[in-house]
């Protein structure tokens, strides 16, 4: 019953001067209530809805006091305790009891008999502070123990945090009291899928410790960061929660962790995502990349949980389905941020692969799904701008990321979803990205090149209406609504992008490549 009911502001005294008369001082508790979730249960009492606060029942120095409590507003307070001044006083428990119609309390802590006997048989635990080393004892600001003291003439203030609001008639108030304030504590779970495209490339990850090793569907490794916003308070970091212990990584159950809602107020709440993957920036080849952001006021929304309670996360789409209750994130690309690209002359074909251009990257190191050093078929993505020959400092995107964050105005996430569409619809057409010889044929290359420009200026003051008929068939499905909503299937592919590094970008240039993604 302890561990139902969290504590804060111990040891938060503020003393204003108010002439009380012989030895009386006003001593104030603010506090502030924690309720068990309702979403999900934990193995904590529950407040019960249809309880109210009667009484309240806290010790101070070993000895036991009881008093009446009542409302003003929102905040709870407890009727008068007369102190003698002096101190300190430790305040080492305290209780808000409902005394179930029938009052066992009228006022003098002698005559209140002990809970399950007499006028208190029906009374029944509402609130509580958690004592040091319970459950709940962490979500405690100020913890109990609480040290006071009794100074005549002045007036103490100590503010706590308990559970639950419910609301009671107002009553006349003494001395000493405590003001109460709610706190909901509330569970969140998360469990979430990666869909890899090949197990080559998580050899030597922790995944490899899963109890059916490196799959192409596996659970996935991730950690939560959380973070707080109370309203007119700033935000704050909460903490992070991880699913990557040796004994777990990420299987057989879902991540779950507690935070505190604060009843009376409207809290903003951000969970970021952080999945474990395969990443060419960090030492090992792997490491945690952001994926998502949930955000949130108060409660989280039940089309986010869905019926089970558990947020469900997939990274690309080996196993969703649509409608399914899931929170559906891209297929993940292992991109450097940025590099150096060379453009092959010549170029409309490149004599090499036959695309239209020929491409190659340095500058940065292994473990990307980009190498440096192999030349790749490269499209252009504007028909509008030139670039010249040779070496250029690049950033990199993928046509899996958000336009808002491209240096491309005429790129938006329907642009891009109508790309990915198009280029995975090349072999509808009996066009084939791959050739086996290595090498486009100038049909194929023409074909392509083309329709890539008519989708990507599309909409645009500058739109491009292909010659090629091919080109033109394909453009035109993908500019269609079959393309709405398109998600890339297993297997398919999805394009990179190069920018020119300029710091002004007045104009840029952007190039495509296309390379192989399985979701």
């Amino acid at each position: 019953m302890i561990a139902a009911v969290v504590l804060t502001s111990c040891k938060k005294n503020t003393n204003e001067v108010t002439p009380q008369g012989d030895n009386m001082q006003e001593v104030e508790f603010n506090i502030t209530s924690i309720l068990n979730s309702t979403d999900r249960a934990l193995e904590i009492p529950i407040c019960n809805d249809d309880l109210n606060a009667s009484y309240a029942e806290f010790v101070i120095d070993g000895t036991t006091y009881f008093t009446g409590v009542y409302y003003i507003g929102d905040s709870l307070y407890t009727k008068a305790v007369m102190m003698a001044p002096g101190g300190p006083y430790t305040v080492t428990e305290f209780y808000i009891w409902d005394d179930g119609g029938t009052p066992g309390y009228d006022g003098t802590p002698a005559q209140v008999a002990p809970p399950g006997s007499g006028s208190r048989i029906d009374d029944q635990l509402y609130k509580a502070a958690p004592m040091p080393d319970s459950d709940f004892f962490e979500f405690a600001d100020n913890q109990l123990d609480i040290e006071f003291y009794v100074t005549e003439f002045l007036k103490t203030k100590i503010y706590i945090d308990v559970l639950c609001y419910v609301p009671h008639q107002y009553q006349d108030f003494g001395f000493f009291w405590f003001n109460i304030t709610e706190i909901t504590i509330r569970e969140m779970c998360f469990f979430g899928d990666i869909c890899l495209k090949s197990t080559l490339d998580y050899e030597g990850s922790w995944y490899e410790g899963q109890e059916n090793g490196l799959q192409i569907d596996m659970p996935a490794i991730f950690k939560i960061a959380v973070y707080h916003q109370r309203e007119g308070h700033d935000e704050v970091f909460v903490g992070e929660f991880s699913n990557d212990a040796e004994d777990w990584l990420g299987e057989g159950a879902p991540l779950c962790f507690r935070y505190a809602d604060y009843d009376a107020d409207i809290d903003h709440y951000r969970f970021v995502l952080w999945v474990y993957v395969a990443d060419g920036d960090d030492d090992s080849g792997f490491g945690y990349v952001e994926f998502g952001t949930l955000e949130f006021d108060d409660m989280v929304p039940d089309e986010v949980v869905g019926t089970d309670g558990v947020v469900d996360f997939v990274i690309g789409n080996c196993h969703h389905m649509p409608g399914d209750d899931v929170w559906v994130l891209e297929p993940y690309m292992n991109l450097p941020e940025s590099g150096e690209m060379k453009l092959y002359s010549p170029a409309d074909p490149g004599d090499i692969t036959g695309a239209y251009w020929d491409v190659e990257f340095a500058g940065f190191g292994s473990g990307y799904d980009i190498k440096t050093g192999e030349v790749y078929p490269g499209w252009c993505g504007d028909k509008w701008h030139t670039i010249n020959f040779g070496w250029h400092d690049v950033i990199f995107y993928s046509t899996l990321d958000d336009a808002a964050d491209m240096p491309a105005p005429h790129l938006t996430d329907r642009k891009l979803e109508q790309l990915n569409y198009l280029f995975n619809n090349f072999k509808n057409h009996n066009l084939d990205l791959y050739p086996l010889s290595g090498v486009f044929e100038p049909a194929t290359t023409q074909a392509i090149q083309q329709s890539i420009w008519m989708v990507a200026h599309a909409g645009t003051t500058q739109p491009y209406t292909p010659g090629n008929s091919l080109a033109l068939t394909m453009g035109s499905d993908a500019l269609s609504s079959n393309s709405l909503g398109y998600l890339i299937p297993p297997g398919g592919d999805a394009g990179v992008m190069m920018f020119t590094d300029n710091s002004d970008r007045v104009e840029y240039v952007d190039q495509l490549i296309l390379i192989v993604v399985d979701p």
